[in-house]
């Protein structure tokens, strides 16, 4: 899958979204919005990685390989859509940032 397939998906389930609560009032509230559901997903990657780690609180379930996959996913979702609404090229953006990183680790 490439991160235009995954922009169009994001789209459609925007969309989706839009229907059932309503259309955000501007660009900005949508950004922001954005950024609120990445930080949400980055919290609960976190929370698997303390499992994995095996510091977690038992009460919260045992580690389960899946659940790490699901969130590290939700996160890379939330930043692709947060991309998409600062009308970022995110393909553009990863191919200029491997560049650099490359470049870095050649000098």
């Amino acid at each position: 899958m490439t991160i235009q397939n995954i922009q169009e998906f994001l789209h459609r389930v925007r969309e989706r979204i839009s229907l059932k609560h309503g259309e955000v009032s501007s660009q900005t509230e949508l950004v922001l919005w954005s950024m609120v559901k990445l930080t949400e997903e980055v919290w609960e990657l976190a929370e698997q990685i303390n499992k994995w780690r095996g510091r977690q609180d038992e009460r919260k379930g045992d580690f389960e390989m899946q659940d790490l996959e699901k969130e590290l996913a939700d996160v890379i979702l939330a930043a692709i859509l947060m991309g998409d609404e600062l009308g970022i090229d995110v393909s553009d953006a990863i191919q200029k940032k491997t560049a650099i990183v490359k470049q870095r680790r050649e000098e």
